[in-house]
């Protein structure tokens, strides 16, 4: 369909803009179809900007049948909203009927950058974090887990230049707990992947080359359970981390050869309550040999700013959102 994506979906060109017309009619014609086969009470995805599904919206739209986006995406930093609203803008308004965030923090956002109106946005707190307060009491502490970051460099930076290489980093991180898992067998060192492209193929293969029996690689898959039972979290900008507070784990984040230490700290999650911080690979060592001797524990004495963050970033504090999710779904398809 030409150069459009889902940062840069609208277009002056005629031609482009035909193909997308026809493309949205072709849709309209398969749903009026299913509709004589089926009951559409409502088609459901999970980010407004998938640029795959923008005539779909308005397909939808003019068929009356309801599209619901559960959006899934919302750690935005303060940092990066001016760039993250300049990639809205060209993105387009959102044509379906209802988007369901997690937070109201990034309601505002999707308002002020035009995306929705506020009366079609719900805010329900992330549904998939209701297993952390189900088995808060159930937790093993039994591994160390790395959570390799999928995350996009800051918003800021796209055009210009990166805070860190994160395939470098990461491959620095993946050598570092394969020296500590050599020198600490009693101890087991999980990394876990969300996709296997090649940077996360070549932490796998890392790990089967060094032929260390405690350190094992985890493609695909959920990390609730790895998180639950985990004794310290590493990782980036990700909601894992946020996930991670909700049961107080130890948090390490590993930053070596940081250069531009101000846009660093603008441009990452501030958790330095707390994470602790490493800057080196003899730093990240010594942080894990205390976490595993049990010299390092939670701070468990900012509950306040511990609940602000959950709930500015995956706005559950309560373990109740899939039933707030299930009852915005029903009012809004009924």
């Amino acid at each position: 369909m030409g150069n459009i994506s889902d940062n840069n979906y609208l277009s002056d060109n005629k031609s482009l803009n035909i193909k997308k017309e026809k493309y949205k009619n072709f849709i309209k014609e398969i749903l009026k179809h299913l509709r004589k086969k089926m009951e559409i009470s409502g088609i459901i995805s999970f980010n407004f900007r998938y640029f795959t599904e923008k005539e779909i919206h308005k397909a939808c739209s003019e068929l009356g049948i309801k599209f619901i986006v559960c959006h899934k995406e919302s750690l935005i930093l303060d940092a990066e909203l001016k760039k993250y609203n300049e990639i809205n803008s060209k993105n387009g308004k959102y044509n379906g009927h209802h988007i369901i965030v997690y937070t109201e923090r990034f309601k505002k956002i999707l308002i002020n950058s035009g995306i929705c109106e506020e009366n079609k946005i719900h805010v329900t707190g992330m549904p998939r974090a209701d297993y952390y307060f189900k088995n808060q009491d159930k937790n093993e502490n039994n591994h160390v887990l790395f959570l390799i970051p999928t995350i996009r460099q800051p918003y800021e930076y796209h055009d210009r230049k990166i805070l860190f290489d994160k395939n470098e980093l990461t491959t620095e991180i993946t050598k570092t707990l394969i020296d500590f898992a050599k020198k600490n067998e009693d101890q087991k060192v999980i990394i876990k992947s969300k996709i296997y492209l090649e940077n996360e193929k070549l932490q796998h293969k890392l790990i089967l080359n060094s032929k260390t029996r405690n350190c094992f690689f985890l493609k695909d898959g959920d990390s609730r359970n790895l998180i639950k039972n985990s004794k310290v979290v590493i990782g980036f900008n990700s909601t894992g981390l946020i996930e991670a507070l909700l049961l107080k784990k130890n948090i390490l984040l590993p930053y070596f050869n940081i250069k531009d230490e101000a846009s660093f700290k603008k441009f990452t999650l501030n958790l330095s309550k707390f994470a602790n911080y490493a800057y080196s690979k003899k730093e990240m060592i010594d942080c894990l040999n205390k976490i595993c001797k049990k010299e390092i524990s939670f701070n468990d004495n900012e509950e306040l700013d511990l609940n602000n963050i959950i709930k500015d970033f995956i706005g559950n504090t309560d373990g109740q959102s899939s039933l707030r999710l299930k009852e915005t779904l029903t009012k809004i398809l009924s």
